[in-house]
């Protein structure tokens, strides 16, 4: 990398303004200056790689939270990211019923990650760390998706948002703790009949390769499943949520 020597004297001025160098200082000095500008130039590459190389469903929140502009609570992101993943042929994220309608431990599981990385901000609700884009790293597909979602909900939150998922997909709100409050009589009765029906007592057997934490929670759900019995010898897992801590709660 090549450095003019009118920006090297520059940084070196600013090192120790107004003395002058022999040439031991100089050679000291430049590579000092260079090591400063190297270390630079190493950490704008590393975000451009960790921006180009992360999952793809990483890419698709983030390119959401631009598109929306604004910061967004925990709950509205997975509502957002569920109308945004409920069209896709491979969903990016998949959900469960959950407290609150529509869950992802994924998504939470990711803000960790992206936080650690410095590309959202360590707070409560969902905030981008800087300007950078991430639109254009989407399949155009995508792009309309999170473009049309944005467009259509970034204003709609809280209460409305809610009724709007709990009335498209009633299934979503089978487990909520808050239909009650933002529906009405008949609009909970396509929830009750969005249910699962019982069925007689049996034993199931069920496996998790190749599949997400969601979807095998999803399984258990639809077939009423009360009790799971965790049956492995080293019941560990480097798949997320499948360790037996993590799978217990």
């Amino acid at each position: 990398m090549r450095v003019s020597a009118t920006l090297f004297f520059q940084m070196v001025e600013r090192r120790r303004p107004g003395r002058p160098f022999s040439a031991i200082e100089i050679r000291r000095e430049s590579l000092t200056t260079m090591s400063v500008i190297m270390i630079g130039f190493c950490r704008a590459t590393a975000r451009t790689t960790r921006s180009t190389t992360m999952f793809y469903r990483r890419k698709l929140l983030l390119g959401l939270l631009q598109s929306i502009g604004r910061p967004v609570n925990k709950v509205e992101l997975q509502k957002y990211l569920f109308l945004v993943c409920v069209d896709q042929q491979k969903p990016a994220y998949q959900f469960i019923p959950h407290r609150f309608g529509c869950f992802s431990f994924q998504i939470d599981a990711d803000k960790r990650t992206l936080t650690k990385y410095g590309l959202v901000s360590d707070t409560d609700d969902w905030r981008l760390a800087d300007n950078r884009r991430y639109l254009h790293l989407l399949t155009p597909a995508d792009q309309k998706r999170v473009t049309d979602v944005a467009t259509s909900f970034k204003r709609k939150c809280g209460r409305a948002l809610m009724q709007h998922v709990y009335r498209q997909y009633p299934y979503y709100a089978i487990n909520s703790e808050i239909r009650d409050d933002v529906l009405t009589k008949a609009e909970r009765a396509a929830v009750e009949r969005a249910r699962p029906k019982p069925a007689p007592a049996r034993v199931f057997t069920i496996g998790y390769e190749g599949r997400t934490l969601e979807y095998y929670l999803r399984k258990l759900i639809d077939n009423r499943i009360n009790l799971l019995c965790d049956v492995r010898k080293n019941p560990l897992s480097m798949k997320f949520g499948f360790s037996k801590k993590q799978l217990k709660h």
